[in-house]
């Protein structure tokens, strides 16, 4: 028993040095010869899920992530994976309801907040998703991330005036980030100002 344990260890490690050198592939091999012998080992299940997610082999994923739900049922690692696989399928509803879920457990958790947001602006629910903002913001409120996101909803909310004040805040933090500028072009398209969008997209783009 030991030397088997021994052997699979071994197995293991060899699976995470192909991860280290971003051979993903070859460490799913490796990692389903640990599986075979160890068929609800979930951690290996969610190993598996995550690189077949950096592959982009996302039905593949979700189908490991599926089988570690039914060995290990509420577990929050398992979620954010789920909530992560579903979204980069733009399967936003289903993102969404497992965002949510990992949110429960981790309400201070202001990257996960983020990526619900912006599943809950890709299905239009933009007054939600700006609350769920404002909440992360009140944890992080010098978080890039945050407030370009929150400047984003506001653009789809076409409150103009909003956003423009909270980019301004954001490029105080980060001067000339080219995220900021893009969206301060986006604002000003929307206001038909188109000089002066052209100008920020410009520098967004790093043409000026």
């Amino acid at each position: 028993m030991r030397k088997h344990m021994r052997d699979l260890n071994i197995i293991f490690n060899i699976g995470v040095t192909a991860y280290e050198q971003n051979n993903f592939r070859k460490a799913i091999e490796w990692f389903d010869l640990v599986l075979k012998q160890q068929p609800e080992n979930v951690d290996m299940l969610n190993n598996i899920a995550c690189y077949l997610i950096k592959m982009k082999e996302l039905n593949k994923a979700l189908f490991c992530l599926q089988k570690a739900e039914t060995i290990l049922r509420d577990d929050e690692t398992i979620l954010s994976n789920m909530a992560i696989a579903h979204a980069k399928n733009k399967n936003w509803s289903k993102a969404i309801f497992y965002f949510d879920q990992v949110f429960i457990k981790k309400p201070k958790d202001t990257t996960m907040i983020n990526n619900l947001a912006s599943c809950l602006m890709e299905s239009g629910r933009y007054q939600l998703a700006l609350r769920c903002l404002n909440k992360a913001i009140s944890q992080e409120e010098h978080n890039l991330f945050l407030l370009f996101n929150k400047a984003q909803c506001l653009i789809y909310l076409r409150d103009c005036k909003e956003a423009k004040s909270v980019l301004q805040t954001a490029m105080k933090i980060s001067p000339n980030n080219s995220v900021g500028l893009y969206l301060l072009g986006q604002i000003h398209e929307e206001l038909m100002e188109e000089t002066e969008a052209l100008s920020y997209y410009n520098q967004a783009w790093g043409l000026v």
